[in-house]
């Protein structure tokens, strides 16, 4: 029951006002060395287990090893949305989309809303931006507070910069000088480009076996057979196979592909990575900097009973929704180490701001959670509750092909219109996740997964006559109703003010790959 008064003590902070201050923000004492160097290292679509701290199975990902091993590594963080517009937002902001009013992607981000960058800049960090995200972006007021000319937009953060180096240098020779970095970007959004499997099967020859079980010509095939189909295969997966008439066997051999694909395209991310930490490090500023390295989303490969294959976007997949966080404090800060506590995506900004010794406005808003006394062990596992969720249904194509109403005739069935009531809810405690999700023709239901025993999420254990489950429920259904009433009042808020055409908005759509 204590447990579930906290939800109900959580679901009242993330449920803020749209106007006005928060009372939950507090003036955080200044130690005597902040850090110089801050770095919010935000990329997309990276699944947890093909990263060597989260599964130790892996062996392509060294360099973010390396760095997990002097950091703290928080093994059960969860995004809000498995959408970058909403989940950037959450991370950047310290809300949830009632506090941050981000329901469908791409939206612009209100000028009311504070977020990390302008908090950093407020505080006398000097605030860069390498914006190469479009749900994201700095176009749509992402990135709040940073200089027009320290927004570098369509790229992210390169060890070779010439700014990052400036920056670096200046910091060598101004002991009063601090700076804020901030990236997003994504180098594994599908359909994960093939570029760099030459260099895996190279550098990680036991991790190419679907390459080597496989003749060249039938990986081919695959490969491209994957590519040509992606949509249909992303989208609406069983009319795929049928269509496609593919086998149970040439499922599994796409699936090996695919997941090579995948895996190389997260072995590109470990390098990117590392030439950042590397040049940091050659420096001299490790010991005073904070690096954060998280992901917006996560990505779901092939699973039978799941209804979205290679995707991320409309269902609630504990591979979508579980995400990396891994903190770096400078030398002075404890000892790294694990949690196995559940965190958010909206504890990342007040965590980075009570570790930088940031003072915030008393109208700065911010509903995460300080994860600051469980790093320094002043604090247990708080026990908090994740809750997600999915977005707005996308904008309408059009006048649709034959072809693009098959593709999303799986899509329909979940989402038949435009609507945020249509909306799906998730809420993880510990190891156990509720769902309240549309089974079908607007009916919905419950679920319930017990992670340590089943992280596929295939045996349904939500018993309606289990007083937790009940509880669970209710808080669930209460939850997604402050969710549609909130977007209703964000909608009324901004129907005065400027939102992208809709051309522009299916653009940016069609540029990561959503809609055809």
């Amino acid at each position: 029951m204590a447990r579930i008064i906290a939800l109900r003590t959580i679901l009242s902070l993330v449920c803020i006002s749209l106007v006005g201050c928060s009372k939950i923000i507090q003036i955080v004492t200044r130690a005597p060395n902040p850090p110089r160097l801050v770095v919010l290292y935000a990329t997309c679509t990276v699944n947890k287990n093909y990263l060597s701290p989260y599964n130790p199975n892996i062996i392509f990902t060294p360099h973010i090893e390396r760095f997990s091993q002097q950091s703290h590594v928080f093994t059960k963080h969860r995004t809000e949305a498995g959408l970058s517009g909403i989940a950037f937002a959450s991370i950047f902001t310290g809300n949830q989309a009632p506090g941050h009013g981000i329901f469908a992607q791409p939206t612009t981000l209100a000028d009311s809303v504070y977020d990390v960058t302008e908090a950093f800049a407020d505080n006398g960090y000097e605030v860069f931006f390498w914006n190469n995200h479009d749900m994201g972006a700095s176009d749509l007021n992402y990135g709040q507070g940073t200089p027009k000319e320290n927004i570098i937009p369509k790229q992210s953060l390169n060890p070779e910069d010439e700014k990052f180096g400036a920056i670096l240098e200046r910091l060598s020779v101004d002991k009063e000088y601090k700076a804020f970095l901030l990236t997003n970007f994504t180098v594994s959004h599908g359909p994960y480009l093939p570029e760099a499997l030459e260099k895996f099967g190279t550098l990680y020859p036991d991790e190419s076996k679907a390459l080597h079980d496989l003749p060249v010509e039938e990986f081919q095939k695959y490969m491209w057979l994957y590519y040509q189909n992606y949509f249909e295969i992303r989208y609406n997966f069983p009319q795929a196979k049928m269509d496609l008439k593919l086998t149970d066997e040439e499922v599994s051999k796409l699936a090996r592909v695919v997941e090579l694909l995948y895996k190389s395209r997260m072995a590109v991310l470990d390098h990117h990575f590392g030439q950042i930490w590397k040049r940091i490090e050659d420096a001299g500023f490790a010991d005073e900097s904070l690096v954060v390295f998280t992901a917006d989303h996560g990505e779901s490969l092939y699973r039978p009973h799941a209804p979205f294959k290679w995707s991320h976007g409309h269902a609630l997949q504990a591979d979508v929704l579980d995400v990396p966080l891994i903190i770096r404090t400078p030398a002075a800060g404890t000892p790294p180490r694990r949690y196995d506590v559940v965190t958010r995506s909206m504890d990342v900004f007040p965590t980075l701001a009570q570790l930088a010794q940031l003072r915030l406005p008393a109208c700065a808003s911010v509903s995460g959670y300080d994860l600051t006394g469980v790093i320094n062990g002043k604090e247990d596992d708080p026990h908090l509750m994740a809750f997600s969720h999915t977005g707005k249904l996308l904008p309408s194509i059009g006048n649709p092909t034959e072809r693009q109403e098959n593709i999303f005739k799986l899509t329909a069935r979940f989402y038949p219109r435009s609507d945020i009531s249509l909306t799906w809810i998730a809420v993880r405690r510990d190891d156990m996740v509720w769902k309240y999700r549309n089974l079908g023709s607007e009916k919905f239901g419950f679920q319930a997964f017990d992670l340590s025993t089943d992280p596929g999420e295939s045996n349904n254990k939500f018993d309606p006559m289990d007083p937790q489950h009940q509880e669970i429920a209710g808080e669930l259904k209460k939850y997604k109703s402050q969710l549609v009433n909130a977007s209703r009042e964000w909608e009324a808020a901004r129907a005065q003010a400027a939102e992208l055409p809709d051309e522009e908005r299916l653009e940016r759509l069609r540029s990561l790959g959503y809609i055809q």
